[in-house]
């Protein structure tokens, strides 16, 4: 028999390398694990702490405030970090009680590589104490959901339902659903392109296949907010040398049919009566070019509907009003009248 002899230094150490090999192998195992900020859609539980009071009052679109989040998404260890607030927007920022957020996570160090490379991030958020902001926020959620299932050129969003805490006291403000808009260092990454701004394009500049795609999304969202040459309301990627099939990708939906802000003022200009009529902005093409991308759209057609109608978090009304709307745009198509918009459309364009 052979007999191994350890001295008392060898075997502490050997001792202390089984113990510790489940705590690194733990440690490894969620070291680069990232927390599915933008990748998962189940709703985030956050806790906001800042200087509600003077957040409210000041409005600071300059102006940084201290600020705790944290971040619960049912796994994994939370985000509990101290971050930075102001507030953002040009329209929404004077007229709301309380004003969409910029959140700044720059130097925050969380060991989630997703978490730690943001800067900027954008929180929509209820303008007013009235519930049917809320109900804005949702709609408005939704909106970029259904760009999502139409393509990946398009900004990601995670819904959050965010308790408002005055820090100076620890008590709650308010508690609303929100969400948080991608940044653009993150499309940059997927899209391989760098954002282009302080630029006009015209319709040549971008991939005609997309242009077609986001043309009809616009159209059945009821939105007349948005133009392609002065980018109203629009992304663009791409190289700025070439402006050859630039990305342009839409936001800012709540001027829309599809949100039905009561506080929306219809175009006149493009003879619009109400806020839910729908205008087309062109491009113009050939019949058989509007044709490919329509049947695309006719493709997606359940994909869209079950987006909404999955979405528990908005009233079944609601749900119901949006679905209906999306039918009105599909029912356009199956009538073929659709076609005659945009064709009649680029006809008096000409004229």
């Amino acid at each position: 028999m052979i007999e191994i002899v350890l001295n008392r230094g060898l075997y502490t150490r050997l001792l202390l390398t089984v113990l510790l090999l489940p705590l690194v192998a733990a440690a490894q195992d969620t070291e680069n694990k990232e927390f599915g900020l933008f990748s998962e859609d189940q709703i985030l539980k956050v806790k906001l702490s800042f200087d509600i009071g003077k957040f409210m009052e000041n409005k600071p679109e300059e102006e940084y405030l201290d600020a705790k989040i944290r971040i619960e998404n049912g796994e994994g260890r939370p985000v509990n970090e101290d971050i930075r607030v102001r507030a953002r927007g040009n329209y929404r920022r004077r007229t709301c009680v309380f004003p969409p957020v910029m959140l700044n996570f720059k130097g925050v160090e969380t060991d989630y590589p997703d978490i730690d490379k943001l800067e900027k991030v954008k929180l929509v958020s209820h303008c007013m104490p009235d519930d049917r902001y809320e109900t804005y926020v949702l709609r408005e959620y939704l909106a970029y959901k259904v760009y999502n299932v139409i393509t990946d050129y398009s900004f990601r969003v995670r819904l959050m339902d965010v308790s408002y805490y005055d820090i100076n006291h620890d008590t709650l403000f308010a508690s609303r659903k929100a969400f948080i808009l991608e940044p653009v260092d993150n499309l940059e990454d997927r899209f391989g392109y760098d954002e282009i701004e302080d630029i006009e394009i015209s319709y040549d500049n971008i991939d005609d296949y997309l242009l077609l795609k986001i043309s009809l999304f616009q159209y059945l969202i009821g939105n007349s907010d948005w133009f392609i040459p002065t980018i109203h309301n629009l992304k663009v990627f791409g190289d700025e040398d070439k402006l050859q099939d630039i990305i342009p990708v839409p936001y800012d939906f709540d001027y829309t049919g599809w949100v039905n802000t009561h506080y929306s003022v219809p175009r006149e200009d493009l003879g619009l009566e109400e806020i839910r009529d729908r205008a087309f902005f062109g491009p113009c093409r050939s019949e058989e070019e509007y044709r490919e991308v329509m049947n695309y759209y006719l493709g997606l057609k359940d994909k869209i509907i079950d987006t909404v109608k999955d979405f528990k978090y908005l009233k079944g009304a609601e749900r119901a009003d949006l679905k209906r709307y999306v039918r009105s745009f599909y029912r356009l198509y199956r009538k073929d009248e659709i076609l005659d918009i945009f064709m009649n459309t680029c006809k008096e364009d000409k004229e």
